[in-house]
């Protein structure tokens, strides 16, 4: 796909993502927030690698309240993954949150994940289980994500190449007796700063409380920054 392609579609969905905005004001629950997110991973042997994860929600509008720039929640996440094949892997990890108001989370998560090439296409697919628990009621997901990347290029990637990250995950949400579902829509721009660090900038529009009442959207303007020892 060459670049023209590439900037047309990364044009086409943002305006998908700003024409959703005027329907999403609609909503009696819309919020807007910024996500910076700093990434490390690295191998413990051929087989065995480590996933460390930090990331900051700030919410600057809250339509609900009406609010300015408030703390929303603090993750800190370790992975520990093992690779069964050239193509797919397994992990578990801990999650650690705060949100506001001082309350505190721990996650467990177990998860698949899997890659395929489909019309040169890279597909990555992830199944995800997790639990958190606190002093509320604890909560169980699964969650199913598939993500692709766009290269502005014929040729492997290289530093200083760009390129563009699209995904799309689902999770089914059970807590107290009640079932519920979540959408997450992402679309980034990425820069390979060299071969061992990469940032993204992008979109990542979140929907649920499918199946109660007050449906909700979350749009949240992210910055990730990875680097691979």
């Amino acid at each position: 796909m060459n670049s023209v392609n590439l900037i047309k579609y990364f044009i086409i969905l943002t305006a998908f993502f700003a024409l959703s905005h005027s329907q999403m004001q609609a909503q009696q629950r819309f919020s807007i927030g910024v996500i910076p997110e700093f990434n490390l991973d690295y191998k413990l042997s051929e087989r065995v690698f480590v996933k460390h994860g930090f990331e900051l929600q700030e919410i600057f509008y809250n339509k609900e309240d009406d609010s300015k720039l408030q703390f929303n929640k603090l993750d800190i996440q370790n992975i520990l993954g093992f690779i069964t094949s050239e193509k797919s892997s397994v992990g578990v990890g801990y999650l650690f949150r705060v949100k506001e108001g001082h309350r505190y989370y721990h996650r467990t998560t177990q998860q698949f994940s899997f890659k395929k090439t489909i019309a040169s296409l890279p597909i990555s697919h992830r199944l995800r289980t997790d639990q958190t628990f606190s002093d509320e009621k604890p909560k169980f997901r699964f969650r199913y994500r598939v993500k692709t990347v766009f290269k502005f290029k014929e040729e492997a990637l290289a530093a200083g190449d760009k390129y563009l990250a699209a995904s799309l995950e689902t999770l089914y949400i059970r807590e107290s007796q009640s079932d519920d579902f979540e959408n997450r829509v992402y679309l980034g721009l990425g820069f390979l700063i060299n071969s061992k660090s990469d940032f993204e900038i992008g979109l990542d529009w979140r929907t649920d409380d499918y199946l109660v009442s007050g449906f909700r959207n979350r749009l949240w303007l992210t910055a990730s920054y990875s680097y691979h020892l």
